[in-house]
């Protein structure tokens, strides 16, 4: 199964703009951690979960939990469309993390939303 933490992603405060991006390791999260696992935390800690993973593999996939678990109040998961480009590309990070810092200003509007999508 294809789990959020193998796939490099990140969490950033949700009510917090400008904050600094958060890692597994920062958290003390660990890396075996199933994608229900990680929402779920995420949720708990009012951080928005940053990743590339789109995948419904099984019960504990991240889309079968936002389909499962997300309600009216939930932060959404920021979805990054390419994490190569992300992690290769210094001109499209630049624009993904700009437009991310935009939907931070007026997250309340995103509540409940499961996903918001970067091209």
């Amino acid at each position: 199964m294809d789990h959020v933490s193998s796939q490099a992603a990140l969490a950033i405060p949700g009510h917090h703009p400008g904050s600094s991006l958060l890692n597994f390791r920062d958290l003390g999260w660990d890396h075996t951690f199933t994608d229900d696992q990680v929402w779920t935390r995420c949720q708990a800690a009012g951080l928005i979960l940053i990743t590339a993973n789109r995948n419904m593999d099984g019960p504990d996939s991240l889309e079968a939990t936002l389909r499962r678990q997300n309600q009216s109040d939930s932060l959404p998961v920021y979805t990054i469309s390419n994490a190569k480009w992300f992690l290769l590309d210094d001109d499209y990070a630049r624009r993904v993390a700009d437009r991310h810092l935009d939907d931070l200003y007026k997250i309340k509007q995103y509540l409940g939303a499961g996903r918001l999508y970067v091209p």
